[in-house]
C-alpha cells in the first residue's frame, strides 16, 4: 500500500503553489483558472523482494500551468518533492507547461 493517498498529495501541491487551483483529471468542461496545476496517476515505483511488494510509491504527472513563463522555476519543484524528476516544458495556447514525474 502506498504510503500516501491522493489528496494528501493534492494539499501537497496547493501548498506549493499557495492557490486551491489543482486539478486532477479534469474533464474538458472544467475551466482551469491560471496559473494551476494539472496531475493524474502513472505507472507507480514498485521494489520486490522475497516474492512481495517491499516499496510501493504512487507515481504522478504533473504539469504546472500559467501565462507567466517565470512562474515555475524547476530546481524548486525538484527539492520540494524529494522523489520527482523534471520531463519537459512546451507552450500550448500561449499556457506554458512544465511537466513532472513525482513520486509520493
Amino acid at each position: 500500500m502506498a504510503e500516501h493517498t491522493r489528496e494528501e498529495f493534492r494539499d501537497k501541491l496547493r501548498e506549493f503553489i499557495g492557490s486551491s487551483n489543482t486539478y486532477y483529471r479534469p474533464p474538458e468542461t472544467v475551466k482551469m483558472s491560471y496559473p494551476c496545476v494539472v496531475y493524474d496517476m502513472d505507472k507507480p515505483h514498485i521494489l520486490r523482494a522475497n516474492n512481495s511488494i517491499y516499496s510501493f510509491k504512487n507515481c504522478y504527472t504533473v504539469t504546472f500551468i500559467s501565462t507567466n513563463t517565470q512562474w515555475i522555476d524547476i530546481e524548486t519543484v525538484l527539492n520540494a518533492f524529494k522523489f520527482s524528476e523534471f520531463d519537459r516544458v512546451y507552450i500550448s495556447d500561449r499556457l506554458t507547461h512544465w511537466v513532472f514525474r513525482i513520486y509520493y
